[in-house]
């Protein structure tokens, strides 16, 4: 026989109202869809909700992925590679939530910046 331990349930961006949160980037993981690359970050709150930031995994000084590599203190050099992970993960972060028409809440575009 196998005892299991009974936990808390899990709480998901349903539960997370409209409006502005904190959190830490907790992981940066990559994903092919069709023929289009993304860079999806993992922010959990202080509330315990993991939400999840999607971007294309395209970096210049104008993409969305570069600016916000930018805020958290990335340095843009063409021609030169530059790891996410290194900027982002473990970084204590501001964020916008809005839900969808499903009740889910999705971060707002370009409403991620760090906590200073």
């Amino acid at each position: 026989m196998m005892e299991l331990i009974v936990q808390e349930p899990k709480r998901s961006s349903k539960d997370l109202p409209n409006g502005q949160h904190q959190g830490t980037i907790t992981a940066v993981e990559y994903r092919d869809y069709k023929e289009y690359s993304y860079c999806d970050l993992i922010i959990e709150t202080n509330d315990k909700i993991v939400i999840k930031a999607s971007f294309p995994a395209f970096v210049s000084p104008t993409s969305k992925l570069g600016k916000l590599l930018v805020d958290f203190g990335g340095t843009l050099e063409i021609g030169k590679g530059i790891d996410p992970e290194h900027f982002l993960v473990g970084k204590v972060c501001t964020f916008l939530s809005m839900k969808n028409d499903k009740g889910y809440a999705n971060i707002v575009a370009g409403s991620i910046h760090p906590v200073k």
